[in-house]
């Protein structure tokens, strides 16, 4: 029997698996950071550095940029006359797709400034930390994405209101 699933209930899992995952690029960057300032980090190696850092500049532009449209294909897949039970699961997988795509570049920045001890490539990670910030999943946003029809909305926006299953 699928589990049903509240507004309430829905709001507060994705928003877990959203600020977790936020927590987690922050704190590896304040590790790295802290590694590299007490100098436990060591001299660094700079031909690994150097081929990383091309890398990094090549990754961030392709989960950046890849994240948003795989995260808009996903979208436009889903059918505006599928039920709200319907749609809902298939947001989650795209959001959670999206986001996993824009943490990599900080946790790779993190590597790189680590095998480089040099503290610039830290500042990717709260340039991500804003991208993510700007994009959380509110429940406009959600509404905004899916494109709701009114009908879709006022059930939405009761908290008490089943609007998804999962097997």
């Amino acid at each position: 029997m699928p589990k049903q699933t509240t507004t309430k209930e829905y709001l507060r899992t994705i928003n877990i698996f959203y600020y977790m995952q936020m927590f987690v690029i922050m704190a590896f960057g304040c590790v790295v950071l802290y590694l590299i300032q007490s100098g436990r980090a060591g001299t660094g190696n700079p031909e690994l550095g150097a081929i990383l850092q091309s890398v990094l500049m090549i990754e961030i532009a392709i989960s950046v940029i890849g994240g948003y449209f795989l995260f808009r294909y996903m979208i436009r897949k889903i059918e505006s006359s599928f039920p709200l039970r319907k749609k809902i699961p298939k947001y989650f997988a795209a959001l959670l797709m999206r986001s996993t795509l824009f943490e990599l570049p900080a946790l790779f920045a993190g590597i790189v400034a680590f095998v480089n001890v040099q503290l610039a490539y830290l500042s990717i990670i709260p340039v991500v930390f804003a991208i993510f910030y700007l994009l959380r999943p509110t429940p406009d946003m959600i509404a905004q994405d899916l494109q709701l029809t009114p009908e879709e909305r006022t059930l939405f926006d009761n908290p008490e209101a089943i609007i998804a299953e999962v097997d």
